[in-house]
């Protein structure tokens, strides 16, 4: 629950989040973002600038 009135208050400001959709009981319905999931990756060519990217 918590995280989901994190996602809810943090999504009108722009940030690249899923946006949450809907909650019931222990599960968050969100968003889905296109992309490579980084835990899939085994080796990061620069992952100074992968890391900056997602913080900026």
């Amino acid at each position: 629950m918590r995280e989901y009135e994190a996602l809810s208050k943090i999504a009108p400001l722009g940030l690249n989040i899923p946006k949450p959709i809907g909650i019931n009981r222990h599960i968050i319905i969100m968003e889905f973002i296109e992309g490579t999931e980084l835990n899939n990756l085994i080796d990061i060519e620069d992952p100074v600038f992968i890391f900056e990217d997602i913080i900026n």
